[in-house]
């Protein structure tokens, strides 16, 4: 899924948005197969 128990999401955007890093690649979603 999207959401990441060790790693949360959230803080993740948000640490990236107060460090001015750039994004390489905006999120998509994605699947492996038909799962």
């Amino acid at each position: 899924g999207d959401v990441d128990g060790m790693v949360p999401v959230t803080s993740t955007k948000y640490s990236l948005d107060e460090l001015k890093w750039p994004v390489a690649t905006k999120w998509y979603p994605w699947s492996s197969g038909n799962e």
